[in-house]
């Protein structure tokens, strides 16, 4: 358990996200941030990344986020993002993703901090 989030509650999360469509933006900012406060370690990270489906590219599960009109969903999902490629197998999970999700995660992120160099991936 870290920060009072267990690993059966990520893998809970993961599932949610497969499965539901439509999810209430406060119960999304909830998996979202539960997500990132399990994700401490490189271990943990690696652990979050074995739970995405291996097909249709996995990580978009949570990459989707990039396109919500909330805020707070957009920046976590950032937060999420940038701590899965800061682990080898997130980096190249995160360089297959879809072209478009990758500029679309380029541009928020440049919205967020817009002193930023450009993000590589």
């Amino acid at each position: 358990m870290v920060d009072g989030v267990s690993y059966g509650l990520v893998e809970l999360h993961v599932r949610q996200l497969k499965f539901r469509r439509n999810i209430a933006a406060s119960v999304h900012i909830k998996m979202l941030d539960d997500l990132l406060a399990y994700m401490k370690t490189g271990e943990q990270i690696v652990e979050v990344l074995s739970l995405l489906p291996k097909y249709r590219e996995g990580l978009n599960l949570v990459a989707t986020g990039l396109l919500s009109s909330n805020p707070d969903i957009v920046k976590r999902t950032i937060d999420i993002l940038e701590k899965i490629k800061t682990v080898r197998p997130g980096k190249e999970i995160f360089s297959n993703l879809n072209p478009l999700i990758q500029q679309v995660y380029c541009k928020r992120l440049a919205a967020l901090n817009p002193d930023l160099k450009a993000p590589t991936y």
